[in-house]
């Protein structure tokens, strides 16, 4: 069964938050019938917001796996390549593409890693 979004962020009549972004609705519906924590999707919509609001042109999208994906170069010029599985596991890369390699690996981030590296 699906969580409405309106319960997943505590919608009440008097004091609505802001809307989740359409990329984590889209993840919030799930992929065969399987479905994120509320949690999760609360952690997705915090990292989105926060990856739209320091980043300029970032790609994020539910892919094959029904995992949010984020793609993203950071202000140093770093590349940034992570995805919150449905299951709530964050896996986080951060790479230099002039070196063409990966330069730190979070396989088991936090949220709070991850937007450390956005600021």
């Amino acid at each position: 069964m699906t969580t409405p979004v309106s319960e997943i962020v505590n919608l009440d009549q008097q004091n609505p938050p802001a809307a989740l972004p359409p990329i984590v609705q889209e993840f919030a519906a799930g992929l065969d019938g399987v479905t994120p924590s509320p949690e999760t999707v609360a952690i997705a919509g915090r990292l989105a917001q926060a990856v739209l609001d320091y980043t300029a042109e970032p790609a994020l999208a539910v892919d094959v796996d029904g995992a949010l994906s984020f793609d993203l170069r950071l202000r140093n010029g770093l590349l940034l390549l992570a995805e919150l599985s449905v299951a709530g596991t964050l896996d986080v890369g951060v790479y230099d593409p002039a070196a063409g390699k990966e330069i730190r690996h979070f396989p088991q981030a936090t949220a709070d890693q991850l937007l450390d590296l956005l600021r």
